[in-house]
């Protein structure tokens, strides 16, 4: 091997290294902004079920009001 090869195997090494921890960083971020996310979602559920279960609930009030 000559210099010039190893120069380009070094280079093709560090590139390697960089791009691993760009992608590091990436999916670091991802799974952050995954976690918001679902969070999110959790209490939209939560919200979601409690507005059904008022609803359900002014529903039989109106029906028993009516009946």
């Amino acid at each position: 091997m000559n210099e010039s090869m190893i120069q380009q195997i070094n280079q093709s090494i560090d590139d390697l290294i960089q791009t691993c921890e760009t992608l590091r960083k990436e999916n670091y971020t991802l799974r952050q902004m995954q976690k918001k996310a679902e969070s999110k979602h959790s209490k939209l559920l939560g919200k979601q079920h409690t507005a059904q279960a008022k609803l359900e609930s002014l529903l039989l009030k109106l029906k028993t009001e009516q009946g």
